[in-house]
């Protein structure tokens, strides 16, 4: 069965293409994809080297990836 979290009218499941908001400055940065769910936030995965972060994230700092 497929997990799933709906964040406003958009799904962000395993395999959604993300934008991260960097805690650095808030700006959104591409690249990553959700991997799984867990503790009530979203494990991602790097798409250039396939690497997890090693922090869980919030849906309120990820944003389906914007179509170019």
């Amino acid at each position: 069965m497929m997990q799933h979290v709906a964040r406003g009218d958009q799904w962000l499941v395993p395999g959604t293409p993300v934008e991260v908001r960097t805690r650095y400055d808030g700006r959104w940065t591409a690249g990553f994809h959700i991997d799984t769910l867990r503790d009530g936030g979203y494990v991602l995965r790097r798409t250039s080297d396939h690497t997890l972060l090693p922090v869980v994230f919030g849906a309120d700092d990820l944003r389906p990836r914007a179509r170019t």
